[in-house]
């Protein structure tokens, strides 16, 4: 009897109210007896006959009515507890069938998951559903294993964790804390830790792994180029054993439509300098899938005064440049920040970028005809225009050399070359020269009455792999009819800001003798430049000789005038184009700085070497002064001791082991100095601009893009499925078992009623 009380104690019912239909199972006798009273005795000698043949088969007849009786019974009952759907206990039937599962939770915790409908966020609900999830397991799954990772942690959080009563007390707790990260959901670098860390934890005894994705599935985090899920995301799925692994997919939010973004903030210059002012562009992008009303965008630097402007409708997918002229008075580290109204996806309303500012432009300029005296020098009225106070003052540091000391000179420390009027340079000096190129630093060039075409075409040109950005042909132009010149290209970035002025004052200008570009032997008409290569300025009229040309040369640029820097051929020194024109160019040209170092990606690392005479090995992080994040708080690190006979240490910042920066801005670092002042350094932490889409994968599409082995072990489930369902709520559910029994005896009754109804007496 004990025996048999074993598998009604291993159950529990989800509907338990819905068993007062067991009762109903009396129906069919109550029916069969009030059937049997209907009937009267009648003597009838007909019937004789009949009444001994049916004494004969009654005991049968009864067999059979009470098999039918029971059948129904017993359906009736069936139907009951499939609609009250029992299941089983942790136990299962005593333990006598147990078997023992793992649990594997992968929570998204990326940027996007923190987008808000009503008081909630993505990531509130999915925190909630994996705290019902440890619950439902504490109640009928108690023995089972247990893991969660976050998507933006290196390591599980809880890894292979018996289920018990405790589990959902402390998963609370610790979700309690956590927040969405500025990182990303890369499901295949979440699956292969998450694999990584099971093998070496998981029992043996393991008999099947439920992988639980709790997402907003973005189609930017897990669609690849074809549409379907992405390679490395496929592999490390097939990494599993699915003959003992089940997937269940948990789509976490409802589909949004709506999110204007700020993806960038671009500096257009090279670099910034101290006293001159620096123009950055910021990008607004609509990346919901709707148009978006007029709005403002706000920026500043170092949390200082707001410019304000105004946002124009952008339809879906549509973006829109505004741009931001900053003047800044001292050299260091800053940062500007732009901001827009906060929408749903509140993380991509604020962007910041920090960058340091140079005291000045350190440029090199290689002079081949001095002259007698400074004033008749090819190079002096470059040098008067980019650096008149020869001190710096004026953002450009300028060293006059002539072309014999060139080859004494290190590249690297300046940001941009300019060659006036130079004969040529031996064939070590061009390749140092274009090495120096290569890597990212600019290039001014001036013809001249110096150059010979032949010698710069053999040593500049090099059939087209050199540094000139056209071949030279002759020397043209009349010095008794000289040409205006006309800016021939108005949208380039030299132009950018100043290009009516500039188009006015140079019409003023006259060009009596300049080089021609071209040339049969370089496969190019007279006049015509490489694809490449952009005209900038032209002499006379719109197709007129180019005089400014400019090129890419690997990381950097080259620009020709192929006219002279001096007074000898034109006007153009003597008049105010020539300072703007130059100073544009060469702010264009100069070596790009690198802004990487102090603009990182969620995990990167910050570092900075710092003189050891100058400063202590005490470094404080943390939040801008202003900005109350919580999620930023200030602590205490220490630098590296330097190097035996090193004058210099460093000074590393990074996250929490293992895990991303826990918000995206501007942080503070302030570094001690040994006479006891502060110099504040600033380094911001950006999210992926690609978390800001809204598309979501669907249902059909994430299917489909699964291997069929996979596939048929997924289960999908939507927000508002799992909200009113649980995660829960068929598991160890035996209904299935009792559908099939009830459709068996169903047919059984159906098959029996059929021939014992048509069966002979």
């Amino acid at each position: 009897m004990s025996l048999l009380l074993i598998p009604l104690l291993a159950l529990s019912f989800l509907n338990s109210m819905l068993l007062w239909g067991v009762p109903l199972a009396s129906i069919p006798l109550i029916i069969h007896i009030l059937n049997r009273r209907r009937f009267k005795t009648v003597q009838w000698a007909a019937m004789e006959y009949l009444l001994r043949a049916f004494k004969e088969n009654k005991r049968k007849m009864r067999f059979e009515q009470l098999l039918l009786l029971l059948l129904r019974m017993a359906a009736v009952a069936l139907l009951a507890f499939f609609l009250a759907r029992p299941n089983a206990s942790s136990d299962d039937l005593g333990g006598l069938t147990r078997r023992i599962l793992h649990h594997l939770v992968v929570l998204d915790d990326s940027a996007s998951m923190g987008e808000r409908f009503g008081n909630k966020s993505n990531f509130d609900q999915a925190r909630q559903q994996v705290a019902n999830l440890a619950k439902g397991l504490g109640e009928r799954r108690g023995g089972d294993l247990f893991t969660l990772i976050r998507t933006s942690s290196i390591k599980p959080d809880f890894l292979v964790r018996p289920v018990a009563s405790s589990l959902a007390n402390d998963l609370t707790d610790f979700l309690r804390a956590a927040r969405p990260s500025p990182d990303r959901f890369d499901l295949a670098e979440t699956l292969d830790r998450a694999r990584t860390a099971m093998s070496k934890a998981l029992p043996p005894e393991v008999e099947e792994t439920r992988i639980y994705i709790l997402s907003d599935l973005r189609k930017a985090d897990l669609l690849g180029k074809s549409g379907g899920l992405t390679k490395e995301a496929i592999k490390k799925l097939r990494n599993f054993d699915w003959d003992k692994t089940r997937l269940e997919v948990m789509r976490i939010g409802k589909s949004s439509h709506e999110n204007l973004a700020i993806i960038s903030i671009e500096r257009k210059e090279a670099r910034s300098v101290r006293g001159q002012p620096s123009y950055f562009h910021v990008t607004v992008q609509n990346q919901g899938a709707r148009a978006t009303g007029e709005g403002e965008i706000a920026f500043s630097l170092d949390g200082g005064t707001t410019i304000k402007r105004q946002l124009p409708s952008l339809g879906p997918g549509n973006t829109h440049i505004e741009t931001f002229k900053v003047d800044i008075g001292e050299a260091g580290s800053h940062y500007v920040q732009a901001n827009i109204a906060k929408d749903r996806l509140a993380f991509d309303d604020v962007r910041s970028m920090s960058f340091p500012v140079a005291e000045n432009t350190s440029v090199l300029m290689v002079d081949g005809d001095p002259g007698e005296d400074e004033f008749r020098a090819e190079s002096y009225y470059m040098s008067a225009a980019l650096d008149a106070s020869e001190d710096g003052s004026d953002g450009f540091l300028v060293t006059r050399i002539d072309e014999h000391q060139f080859a004494e000179r290190e590249l690297e420390g300046f940001d941009l070359v300019i060659l006036a009027n130079v004969a040529t340079l031996p064939k070590d000096d061009v390749l140092r020269l274009e090495d120096y190129v290569k890597a990212g630093g600019g290039l001014m060039l001036w013809t001249g009455d110096q150059v010979d075409a032949t010698l710069w075409n053999q040593g500049f040109w090099k059939d087209g792999k050199g540094l000139l950005p056209a071949p030279l042909l002759d020397i043209g132009g009349d010095l008794d009819k000289p040409d205006p010149l006309v800016l021939a290209d108005a949208d380039h970035p030299i132009f950018a800001v100043s290009k009516e002025l500039v188009g006015q004052l140079l019409s003023f200008v006259r060009v009596g003798r300049y080089h021609t570009v071209g040339g049969r032997d370089s496969g190019l008409e007279e006049g015509q430049v490489p694809t490449d290569c952009k005209v900038l300025i032209r002499a006379g009229r719109e197709n007129g000789a180019p005089i400014l040309l400019e090129r890419s040369f690997g990381k950097g640029r080259v620009a020709l005038f192929t006219t002279a820097g001096d007074a000898a051929w034109s006007s153009f020194p003597g008049d105010h184009a020539y300072a703007l024109v130059l100073r544009e160019s060469a702010t264009y040209l100069m070596r790009k700085e690198d802004l990487s170092p102090f603009n990182l990606t969620p995990r990167a690392i910050f570092s900075k070497e710092i003189p050891v005479a100058d400063y202590d090995r005490d470094i404080l992080v943390g939040p801008v002064k202003g900005d109350e994040r919580e999620l930023i708080s200030e602590r205490h690190e220490v630098a590296s001791m330097p190097a035996a006979g090193s004058e210099v240490m460093t000074a590393t910042l990074a996250p929490e082991a293992g895990r991303p920066w826990p918000t995206q801005g501007t942080y503070r670092v302030e570094l001690s100095l040994q006479d006891g002042d502060k110099e504040t350094q600033y380094f911001s932490v950006t999210s992926y601009a690609s978390e800001g889409k809204t598309a979501v994968v669907e249902h059909q599409d994430f299917l489909n893009g699964l291997p069929d082995e996979i596939q048929e072990k997924t289960r999908w489930h939507d927000m508002d499925q799992v909200a009113q369902a649980g995660f829960l709520n068929d598991e160890g559910e035996v209904w299935r078992y009792l559908a099939f029994i009830l459709i068996a005896f169903l047919l059984l009754e159906t098959l029996l009623a059929w021939k014992f109804g048509h069966g002979k007496p």
